[in-house]
């Protein structure tokens, strides 16, 4: 039988060189995450304030047009007074009040709800681009693996073969 040529185990690769811009990549990317998870929930805080705004003026005024037709429909059928009448002319200029507030207020956290989701896309954006930077340090990581692998493979092979070729 031939002898058996052996060559001693690899050396292990050295440390990939920009393994600590990879670490900072990845903290951004979950920063980024966590940013834009706190803007989604601030979107969803602003869209439920506005729902919550145009409910209230809805129901304002709803009941403010039925206490208009069933004080009209009094009117009508002569059970009013001129005090009935001084009052419901005092209420309906409190009512309209009442309403312009409520119109201040839906516009306001429609404001805040637009604003909300303009910030949850600039988030969105911040969080692709900071993947982005991420995919091509993991990217180069892999190329420069790649490299260090086929260098290793070289050396192991042109150890062996020089192991081989030495006289006994």
């Amino acid at each position: 039988m031939g002898a058996v040529c052996s060559a001693a185990a690899p050396v292990r690769s050295p440390r990939y060189p920009l393994d600590s811009l990879a670490q900072l990549r990845d903290h951004q990317v979950d920063e980024a995450a966590r940013a834009q998870g706190a803007a989604v929930r601030r979107r969803e805080e602003a869209s439920v304030a506005h729902r919550t705004a145009e409910e209230r003026r809805e129901a304002h005024a709803r009941e403010a047009a039925s206490i208009r037709d069933g004080e009209q429909r009094a009117l009508l059928q002569g059970e009013l007074h001129a005090v009935d009448l001084a009052r419901a002319d005092a209420w309906a200029g409190a009512a309209q009040a009442q309403a312009r507030g409520l119109d201040g207020a839906v516009e306001r956290a429609a404001a805040s709800e637009s604003e909300a989701r303009r910030a949850e896309a600039a988030a969105q954006q911040q969080t692709a681009a900071r993947q982005a930077e991420a995919k091509a340090v993991a990217n180069d990581r892999a190329r420069w693996e790649g490299r260090e692998r086929r260098k290793d493979e070289a050396k192991a092979e042109e150890a062996l073969s020089e192991a081989c070729r030495r006289p006994r």
